[in-house]
């Protein structure tokens, strides 16, 4: 698993065309971020700013594509072609991630004003030093949840992401049963142990080392990246036990959707059903040489038919003048 990662992204015809983008996006979104901070002493690079949210996006709905094209078992990264879906899947996957964030924010705000609160009713007074001691402790413990609650996101999002790729719904994302069971398998946590190395390694140092060496840095990080989703979603496979369901969706068409081979399947019955009536109905060409030799015969039949009758009519109207020849000379001796 861990060797198939490292590989991984470089697989496929396009793979150094999408290595190259996945390096540029990151590139581009620095960018705009660092022109808008040197620009807003003018009062423009405000207006910026927010740009720089947008090549994020696409790259987090790569990461998505990348998620679910491993589901369905396909052994080659996704390219750089639908950016609509993939606009579209890193807002949702971007939501879910200021969701899990909320918590965070909540407790820091509540904290921050607990601390400066403490702070202004002790000013000037005697209690000024245990205030202040109040809230370092308050700080030095928001300190300590912040790190706490960072490293089981870290944990736990990309368990998140997996399932949003997989089911294609926002709430997914949030799935208690799904994160509970994956993030308590023993299988997840390796992959997990396995991708933070990765991680680190490429986008945590090499990445960073290489940046200033025109963009290669951002490829290498895009590149840790990808090996990282794949090491996640095999863990999340193998926690839910989905081996099976995935080779019977890599065995059909990747652009075919479920509904559409339910669809194609029906079509097959009823074609089939047609045919049957169908042969039903019109007869084969053997069938139709045996119904014309079958009319031949009747035919030839009720024609010897009438011929005979004809042939007995004739020797009875024969018959007659026979018989008046016979009488002719009796009538003629009479005369005399």
């Amino acid at each position: 698993m861990f060797e198939d990662s490292l590989t991984y992204p470089k697989r496929g015809d396009d793979a150094l065309v999408t290595l190259l983008v996945g390096g540029f996006l990151p590139l581009v979104a620095t960018a705009i971020a660092v022109l808008g901070v040197v620009l807003s002493a003018f009062g423009i690079g405000l207006l910026l700013l927010p740009l720089a949210v947008v090549p994020q996006l696409a790259l987090s709905g790569y990461f998505v594509a990348v998620a679910r094209r491993r589901l369905d078992g396909v052994h080659e990264p996704p390219a750089f072609d639908d950016w609509k879906q993939l606009f579209v899947d890193g807002v949702k996957i971007t939501l879910a991630q200021i969701g899990y964030a909320v918590p965070l924010l909540v407790l820091w705000f509540v904290g921050l004003v607990v601390f400066f609160v403490g702070a202004l009713a002790g000013r000037g007074g005697p209690g000024q030093n245990a205030v202040g001691m109040v809230g370092g402790v308050v700080f030095l413990l928001l300190c300590l949840v912040t790190v706490v609650y960072g490293l089981a996101v870290a944990y736990v999002f990309p368990v998140a992401l997996v399932n949003f790729a997989r089911e294609d719904d926002l709430g997914a994302a949030f799935d208690l049963d799904v994160l509970k069971a994956v993030s308590f398998d023993g299988d997840y946590a390796v992959a997990w142990l396995l991708a933070a190395v990765v991680y680190v390694i490429g986008a945590g140092t090499l990445g960073p080392m290489l940046v200033w060496v025109f963009f290669l840095g951002f490829v290498v990080i895009f590149y840790a990246q990808v090996s990282a989703v794949y090491l996640v979603v095999e863990g999340y496979v193998d926690a839910l036990d989905l081996e099976r369901e995935r080779e019977q969706q890599a065995t059909l068409p990747q652009s075919v959707s479920a509904d559409e081979r339910g669809g194609e399947r029906a079509d097959v019955e009823t074609e089939n059903e047609v045919a049957v009536k169908g042969a039903e109905v019109y007869p084969t060409v053997e069938e139709e040489s045996e119904a014309s030799e079958s009319e031949s015969s009747d035919t030839d039949a009720e024609t010897e038919s009438d011929a005979d009758t004809d042939e007995e009519v004739g020797d009875e109207s024969h018959e007659p003048d026979q018989r008046d020849e016979d009488d002719r000379p009796n009538e003629s001796r009479r005369d005399e």
